[in-house]
């Protein structure tokens, strides 16, 4: 799912609801959230889950008369196979057309499906604190619909209600209401905290990161649930990320308390000023450029020319460019815009794409930045792409989920070279035995 997807929508009675609905929980938890925290993030999923609710309705609606309308059609034609006439052949059209009609609904219910989650991730993320490391291994599986059958959906809402009525210091966050929150069905936080992390289907939870012993557990789906609850308890002690996949055995989740500055000031900045002239930019460190622009009014290259102008030092030298928008499902732990610090006008534009915006990095200046700073960044390339090192001994390469958080994340360049150097202090600190 990606916002561009909006845009084969956008003028259908569905996709206005449906833009309607997102935009009045964006404004409930932006307004709400800085007033009463527990409050906003237990009130807008509960908008969320009712619109849920209320799309899978829908969706299995549609879904029907499509079935339905195709029984019909199929059975015209068998039924008049040997004297087909032109009208029953319009009829079978029409009912196929209408079909694919409800075909095209299904497509945009399914859409906003994935938005509303969207902004349940933004719940999430702020829920956990923006621990990084928990959001990554909840989220390190495959993607699943929403709550299929009413037993099960009975059950969670029950579950939900009950954790709140413990009192305001309660907070349940029900993982079905997000995209990236894809193992165990509940996170509970107590006065702020994680207290437990809990899936329904087994019949015992996980209580303050305790492991169950499998042995216990009644079948082999619960073995494998908590199996893998288990294999999350044992990640966030030891930051192994063999512990959530196979193919990452030794790589090592690097966590930090270092404070992060992102530059959500200034993309805010360049969207306000895209909306009032169409187009806008904001270099907050030098080599780092927000390029936000109303595409349906501005031609892309035309902006870029702008931006040639008036930056020549980005652009003289090789350089990076991503979009800036909403996650894919494909990195769900990647930070959501509906938890960035900007205004929810704002957050709108980039969910939706009424504002696009680009980051540009300028890999000269990105090395001239690590240099002051006293860390041993390169740039170069090989096998037709550019690969950054830090020349340590021996050398570590920075990879793509890092850079990342440079380009589409907002954050400053200065924070990123911080994390560098703080990957490098344990590093030495692991290398020479004080870490374990």
């Amino acid at each position: 799912m990606s916002y561009q997807e909006f845009y084969k929508y956008r003028n259908h009675p569905l996709a206005k609801e449906g833009y309607k609905r997102a935009k009045k929980i964006i404004h409930f938890l932006y307004f709400w959230y800085p007033i009463n925290r527990n409050f906003a993030l237990y009130r807008t999923q509960l908008k969320i889950i009712r619109d849920l609710l209320s799309l899978e309705e829908e969706i299995l609606w549609h879904k029907k008369e499509i079935d339905k309308l195709r029984k019909e059609a199929s059975t015209i034609a068998q039924i008049s196979k040997s004297n087909l006439t032109d009208q029953l052949k319009i009829e079978i059209s029409e009912k196929y057309s209408r079909a694919k009609e409800f075909e095209f609904n299904v497509q945009i219910l399914k859409y906003f499906r994935w938005i509303f989650r969207y902004i349940g991730d933004g719940v999430a993320w702020r829920a956990f604190g923006y621990n990084r490391e928990i959001i990554r291994a909840l989220s390190d599986k495959q993607p699943v619909p929403f709550i299929s059958n009413p037993q099960g959906l009975e059950k969670e809402m029950n579950f939900f209600l009950a954790i709140r009525k413990l009192g305001s210091s309660w907070l349940p966050v029900m993982h079905d209401s997000t995209n990236c929150l894809r193992t165990a069905d509940f996170s509970v936080f107590k006065k702020g905290k994680l207290h437990r992390i809990i899936e329904l289907k087994i019949r015992k939870s996980s209580i303050n990161n305790e492991k169950e012993v499998l042995h216990e557990l009644k079948n082999k789906r619960e073995i494998r649930q908590q199996k893998r609850l288990n294999d999350i308890f044992d990640f966030l002690e030891t930051g192994d990320l063999g512990k959530l996949r196979e193919e990452l055995v030794e790589g090592r989740s690097i966590s930090s308390e270092i404070p992060e500055f992102h530059n959500f000031e200034y993309i805010s900045n360049a969207i306000r000023n895209a909306r009032k002239t169409g187009y806008g930019f904001e270099e907050p460190e030098r080599g780092l450029l927000y390029l936000a622009w109303n595409f349906t009014k501005y031609d892309t290259n035309k902006i870029i020319e702008k931006a040639v102008q008036q930056f020549p030092h980005i652009f003289n030298s090789p350089l990076t460019f991503r979009s800036f928008g909403p996650c894919d499902d494909e990195k769900p732990y990647g930070l959501p815009i509906t938890s960035m610090d900007m205004r929810p006008n704002h957050i709108i534009d980039l969910l939706f794409g009424n504002i696009s915006v680009i980051t540009f990095l300028n890999f000269k200046c990105l090395e001239e930045n690590s240099k002051k700073l006293g860390i041993p960044l390169s740039i170069e390339k090989g096998n037709g792409n550019l690969r950054f090192y830090v020349k340590t001994n021996p050398v570590g390469e920075i990879r793509e989920g890092l850079l990342d958080r440079l380009l589409i994340e907002g954050l400053s360049m200065n924070s990123f070279f911080g994390l560098i150097n703080h990957i490098l202090e344990e590093f030495e600190m692991k290398r020479s035995g004080e870490l374990n």
